[in-house]
């Protein structure tokens, strides 16, 4: 495991406390979360870049194209 330290404004800790405190889990799980969450949808738009970049190459304009099977 990698140990990472992030300075956090007094306003946004106080937040993250009472969440983690409503959710009954620690500030590690919580921002592991939180990581684990972005790192999930920075994924996903990165493979629908792709998927739309190979369905451009493939001569699929639209949805419509893709439906029809038309390229």
């Amino acid at each position: 495991m990698v140990t990472l330290n992030v300075n956090i404004p007094e306003d946004m800790n106080a937040q993250i406390e009472t969440i983690c405190q409503r959710r009954r889990c620690s500030l590690e799980e919580a921002v592991r979360d939180v990581l684990r969450r972005w790192i999930s949808i920075e994924q996903f738009r990165a493979d629908a870049d792709e998927m739309r970049n190979l369905a451009e190459a493939a001569g699929y304009r639209n949805e419509e194209d893709i439906l029809e099977g038309n390229s």
